[in-house]
């Protein structure tokens, strides 16, 4: 997100982040536990998706690196590394 700090202050615009290693040094190890089973949960019943660019081997590690630092539509999803 780009956006000039006199837009933020004159506009009353305010900025809010998310860290999840932050939110989980929070929790106890139960508690992490539970929100991954949850999570998994919702991506088994198909309630939680997200669309994959391309899925490559282990072997092709570099390419698929590569392909993950890229931005915006020459990306597209997310890049899936299998262990196949």
């Amino acid at each position: 997100c780009m956006i000039p700090a006199d837009v933020v202050f004159l506009r009353n615009i305010k900025l809010e982040g998310f860290y999840t290693i932050r939110q989980f040094e929070k929790r106890s190890a139960d508690e992490v536990v539970a929100i991954y089973k949850y999570l998994s949960g919702l991506f088994e019943k198909g309630k939680l998706t997200t669309k994959i660019a391309a899925t490559y081997s282990i072997d092709e590690v570099k390419n698929a690196v590569i392909h993950a630092s890229k931005r915006g539509s020459e990306r597209d999803g997310k890049v899936i590394l299998t262990m196949e």
